[in-house]
């Protein structure tokens, strides 16, 4: 059939194009495009095309764009009530286009798709199906009268309620001969039965005159039945005519796979007329699809089932074999209704028997079963309504391999590495890696991250059909997933094993089941559980990759006959593939090998709500390391309902981490400088992203907070919000108010007056048109503290208060031995004396900081005591006090130290222009900032910032009360040390990463709720 070209379409009318949201606001709902082809007017003004054509129209129209099914149902006021044409249509990428039959009168098209439902009436648009009924009378006196349904005598003129009229017709006068005929017309024929007969009244004349009578049927104009009789009877049975909605290809199509083709529309069943009733009709069959024997569907479905018998003495005493209508019966019609015709609709799952009156034999049984695989689609932690709604359109679920390597409640290899995706089974893995898929049980809690949930819908056909003589197969079309089987998960706590430590904790070590192609027969706990309990739900992880397969639950006789089943569209792929990545290394002035990812083949955009969800890993992570952070963050972020598209960022912050220093990263100074280098190209890729307004979170952990702190300073509007996340930035950066005196090293503690003696306050000698009233973190990011949230930990071990009164370790400082503990304070109070190869010449680490100027005067501060010998000692507090009348003198002759070369030739002078020359290259500028200018306030990541007040600042080890109602850190958090003198039960610095998700979804919830992304 040719179909007119889109612009010639119209929209249903009163049906909008497009809708808004869909489900849980994610994504648009589809729009729904009915287009009909030229259709008749009522008028008359346009030509009548065919019937058959005037009655196809195309819906086409979008939903998400992982919708693989669309269902469309068309319900028709000339159908009989309850009845349907529904049928499935492929859709790619979201969309679809189906050609699909209306019927005469009014139609309502339902349209529905994983992104919600739409209906349009389409009012009169199809031309009503016409059945006219002629009866040709050529024979000699009497009086004719033609019957359908029990009516004569119409009254012609226009359509009356019944929906009819007579369209030629004339009463019989006596003496005058008939030959005339009658045609009844109907203009909107509903489906049905039509019983037509003809009434012969004759003039008693012997010997009798034989009468011929012709009736004949037409669909529109075509002919579909003709009959004639000459027997001189006075009523003569024409037959029961059977009709379907205008529908000539046959009955209705009741659900698009079982498409039920009747014989024709002037099939004769039976022989009934108004007057007479077969008592001695014997039915002597009753058959459904498989003869005799039980029939099995599910909802929506239908068979059909048809009886014969023998009507005794029909005609003259003779017997007529016969197909029966009208006589079949259901015993539950709740469970399945049968019509006239013997077709029977599958309506709720349960059992029935189809029976026929007057059939001696036993019933045919009916099992109406409706098995079910729905995942947690919308990933809120039940599997409810809207997740049965995706799996009836068959949407595709989405989720990685379990490929990386994890092991207990923590990762504590320090480097992300038990979560680098691609650990490779076998002797060619070097890494000491093994994929968790491969062992056969659950790796610890921190594994159960990588599992889904998906409920098995089995309860209703346990009910019905029980156990003996059936078996439930669990398969995979590509072997690709194991399950553990659990015998207490119910739909509503779908989620237990992520967010329930008792539950997974038990479990942690569960052993799961290969799912292959043959199955996996669910065993009698697991169904008991289903059938008594109300549970159903198994735990499963990808083995491979596999984008077509399938997962199948088959109920199957023992002979291995299915006799129901469901399936569930699994797409399983690298978790890699679900994000995008971008390598910003070299601009930090590192290497690169790992490669941007500009495209997410296994998560498209039609899964995400057009936000965007940007992260940034800390320091001391190689790219290997990197890669291991960024899957964990989308994984946890994906429990949590994150709908944005999530973007990893990877920057060079592991400077000096190689085999020399055991593969610690003692060069702390140089990856701040690094992250500041890192910030134009990550303000470019943010202003990209946030082209037409659209939402961007960004979000970095420890000193990737510097990385993004400096680009938002670039542009605060490259982002919408801006989460940190144990952010190793001084808190004074965002509020200059902020200090704490245990930042300052030991050797100063008594030269605390006049401030500017510190290099951290030797700013405020300048006005402020000499850059150099610039070296300071005081207020660096006070620009972008009004779309700041912080997420710290007051027991952070890298941020912990090192007392003022207690020297810094070098080793400490540089190795982060225990853990790391005191690293900021150190490496902040190292500042001055780092002695690791490149600090002076990258950052000028070795001068200014806590280092004292004890050259002697009058460049320096050792102060001559005795001239013969010369003698020289460093200046006294007391000594140092002096200086707040002559606070001048420390422009050119700095307390603290004043380094070399550059440096000290560029800042420590009178004449502004040069300072300014020198720090115009911004470069300059963080050189000195990174390793020279110590921070006088704690990390941001350790005790919050004032002025972001407390709803803006989240305290990740703040336990959860008694009530639930408040906290971060839960009960159950584990004591990983239980030495009292240890940090060991608070959250530490890595811990969003390294504690399993079962500890840490409340952080993830709230991530996803304060940078709303959901």
């Amino acid at each position: 059939m040719k179909r007119l070209k889109p612009e010639n379409r119209d929209v249903v009318p009163g049906y909008p194009a497009t809708a808004g949201n869909g489900t849980h606001g994610r994504g648009p709902v589809f729009a729904l495009l009915l287009c009909a082809l030229l259709c008749a007017a009522r008028d008359g003004s346009a030509v009548l095309p065919e019937f058959g054509q005037a009655r196809i129209q195309t819906v086409a129209g979008n939903g998400r764009a992982d919708d693989t099914a669309v269902e469309i149902e068309v319900e028709a006021s000339s159908m009989r009530p309850g009845a349907r044409c529904v049928r499935r249509t492929a859709a790619e990428g979201g969309q679809f286009s189906q050609d699909v039959k209306l019927f005469p009168g009014l139609n309502r098209v339902t349209v529905r798709t994983a992104s919600g439902t739409r209906t349009a009436f389409h009012p009169f648009r199809v031309p009503e199906h016409t059945l006219r009924i002629h009866m040709a009378c050529p024979g000699n006196d009497g009086t004719y009268r033609l019957h359908v349904n029990g009516l004569y005598d119409y009254n012609p003129g226009p359509d009356a309620a019944g929906g009819y009229f007579v369209e030629t017709g004339e009463q019989w006068q006596p003496g005058v001969p008939y030959h005339e005929s009658q045609t009844v017309v109907y203009r909107a024929a509903v489906a049905g039965l039509y019983r037509i007969s003809v009434s012969h009244f004759t003039e008693t004349v012997d010997p009798p005159v034989a009468l011929t009578t012709v009736v004949s049927v037409f669909s529109g104009e075509e002919l579909v039945y003709r009959s004639g009789n000459g027997d001189g009877k006075e009523l003569w049975s024409v037959g029961t005519l059977v009709i379907h909605a205008g529908d000539q290809a046959g009955g209705y199509a009741v659900d698009g796979d079982k498409r039920l083709d009747l014989t024709g529309q002037g099939e004769m069943k039976g022989f009934s007329c108004p007057n007479w009733t077969w008592e001695e009709l014997d039915v002597t069959q009753l058959a459904g699809p498989n003869g005799g024997g039980p029939v099995y569907l599910t909802v929506g479905q239908a068979a059909q089932f048809t009886a014969s018998g023998v009507i005794r003495q029909f005609m003259m005493g003779s017997d007529q074999a016969v197909g029966v209508i009208e006589r079949f019966a259901s015993s539950d019609p709740s469970v399945g209704e049968i019509d006239a015709l013997g077709v029977l609709v599958a309506k709720a799952p349960g059992h029935t028997q189809v029976s026929c009156g007057g059939y001696a034999g036993a019933p045919i049984d009916v099992y109406v079963l409706t098995a079910e695989l729905v995942p947690d689609y919308d990933r809120d932690g039940e599997i409810g309504d809207s997740d049965m709604r995706m799996a009836d359109v068959r949407k595709i679920f989405r989720f990685w391999v379990n490929d990386d390597d994890d092991s207990g409640f923590e990762d504590d290899t320090k480097a992300g590495k038990q979560d680098i995706p691609g650990s490779v089974s076998g002797w060619l893995e070097f890494d000491g890696r093994d994929p968790d898929w491969e062992n056969g049980y659950v790796d610890g809690e921190r594994d159960w991250v990588d599992f889904f949930p998906v409920f098995v819908g089995l309860k209703s056909v346990l009910d019905v059909i029980g156990t003996s003589g059936y078996k439930y197969v669990l398969k995979h079309t590509d072997g690709a997933v194991n399950a553990y089987v659990a015998t207490d998960l119910a739909p509503t706590n779908a989620a237990k094993h992520l967010r329930d430590y008792n539950y997974a904790s038990v479990h942690r070590v569960a052993t799961v089941q290969k799912i292959s192609d043959v199955g996996y027969e669910l065993p009698a706990a697991f169904l008991n559980a289903v059938k008594d309990d109300g549970k159903g739900v198994i735990l499963l992880e990808g083995r491979t990759a596999s984008t077509a397969g399938k997962l199948v639950v088959e109920v199957q006789k023992t002979d291995g006959t299915t006799v129901c089943s469901s399936e569930l569209a699994l797409s399983l792929d690298s978790v890699e593939k679900m994000f995008l990545h971008k390598n910003l290394r070299a601009a930090g002035g590192g290497s690169v090998s790992v490669a941007d990812r500009t495209t997410t083949p296994k998560w498209p955009d039609g899964l995400c709500n057009g936000k965007h969800a940007v992260f940034l890993h800390g320091y001391s992570v190689n790219e290997q390391g990197a890669r291991g952070w960024h899957a964990e963050m989308f994984k946890r972020l994906y429990w949590s309902g994150n709908g944005a598209r999530f973007h990893a960022i990877t920057w060079y912050g592991n400077e000096s981490q190689d085999w020399t220093s055991l593969y610690k990263c003692p060069n702390y100074h140089n990856n701040v400088l690094n992250a500041w280098k890192t910030a134009p190209a990550l303000r470019g890729y943010l202003a990209a992203l946030r082209q037409g307004n659209a939402h961007v979170c960004l979000m970095a952990h420890s000193l990737g907070n510097m990385a993004a702190s400096c680009a938002l300073a670039l542009d605060p509007d490259a982002a919408s919000v801006y989460l940190m996340l144990n952010g190793a930035v001084a808190s004074e950066a965002f509020d200059a108010s902020q200090a704490n005196d245990n930042m300052t090293h030991s050797d100063w503690v008594s030269y605390a007056s006049p401030a500017e003696l510190r290099a951290s306050e030797w700013h405020a000698l300048f006005g402020t048109n000499d850059l150099r009233s610039g070296l300071t973190w005081q207020g660096r990011f006070a620009s972008i503290s009004s779309k700041t949230v912080n997420f710290y930990s007051s027991g952070d071990q890298v941020f912990d208060i090192h007392l003022k009164d207690n020297a810094p370790d070098v080793f400490e400082g540089l190795w982060h031995v225990n853990d790391g503990r005191y690293a900021w304070a150190f490496q902040e109070k190292r500042k001055g004396s780092a002695t690791y190869a490149g600090g002076d010449s990258y950052t000028f680490s070795h001068s200014s900081g806590w280092r004292f100027n004890n050259e002697n005067e009058p460049d320096g501060w050792s102060l001559l005591v005795t001239q013969d010998p010369d003698v020289y000692a460093f200046a006294t507090p007391a000594q140092a006090s002096n200086l707040s009348s002559n606070l001048v003198q420390l422009v050119t002759r700095p307390f603290f130290g004043m380094g070399s070369g550059e440096y000290r030739g560029s800042l420590f002078t009178t004449n502004a222009a040069t300072a300014n020359a020198w720090l115009s290259n911004a470069t300059n500028e963080w050189r000195v900032l990174a390793g020279a200018v110590p921070a006088r306030s704690l990390a941001a990541g350790r005790a919050g910032i004032d002025m972001l007040g407390s709803y803006r600042n989240l305290n990740m080890n703040q336990p959860v009360d008694s009530q639930n109602n408040s906290g971060i850190k839960p009960s159950c958090w584990p004591d990983r040390n239980p030495d009292p003198d240890e940090t060991d039960y608070d959250w530490l610095h890595s811990d969003i990463r390294n504690m399993a998700y079962l500890f840490t979804y409340r952080i993830f919830d709230e991530i996803v709720n304060r940078g709303d992304l959901e």
